[in-house]
């Protein structure tokens, strides 16, 4: 059994979808071997006190991936995430992904997945509509479910080098 911490709290299932996505893409892997842990919120993943720390330690996994979104300070974030690990009172492997677009290493999942679009055109129609957009407040978790449906699927090309992090880390703690 693996471990996969993410920010997403309990009630929302987007994010872990994104990840499950991206295993049965990548990998011929069970996926009930993989056990996912919400942490409801960036801030709350970043406690050393949640119980969820707790839970891991006891369930002796074979390896835990942190992933967590970078937000606005992609550094603070790494600092942070590098520092919990180093804490952790956890008797396992653990490695982190960030989330984000990577030319700019700001955002959240959404950006990363928005950078990987398969269509060109699709990906500067989106990027021109933020462009537009981006004094009003939007949902980036909305603009890609949106994105989703228009195309009758998911657009993302997943052999973009941009996910190549990703499907590295994520091979990583797979084992494969």
């Amino acid at each position: 059994m693996v471990g996969i911490v993410i920010e997403s709290a309990k009630s929302s299932n987007s994010e872990k979808n994104y990840i499950k996505n991206f295993l049965k893409n990548w990998f011929d892997i069970d996926l009930d071997r993989v056990r996912f842990y919400q942490m409801s919120g960036k801030s709350e993943l970043l406690k050393k006190t949640h119980p969820n720390y707790k839970i891991m330690a006891q369930e002796k996994l074979k390896k835990v991936l942190f992933i967590l979104d970078a937000d606005d300070d992609y550094e603070k974030t790494q600092k942070d995430i590098k520092n919990l690990i180093d804490n952790l009172d956890i008797d396992t492997k653990m490695n982190y992904f960030i989330s984000c677009n990577p030319e700019t290493k700001k955002g959240a999942i959404e950006d990363l997945l928005l950078s990987a679009l398969e269509s060109e055109k699709l990906k500067h129609c989106y990027e021109k509509f933020i462009f537009c957009i981006d004094n009003i407040e939007y949902n980036p978790k909305t603009l890609y479910k949106k994105m989703c449906d228009i195309t009758k699927g998911s657009p993302i090309d997943f052999e973009h080098k941009n996910l190549q992090e990703l499907k590295n880390k994520l091979k990583w703690l797979i084992g494969v």
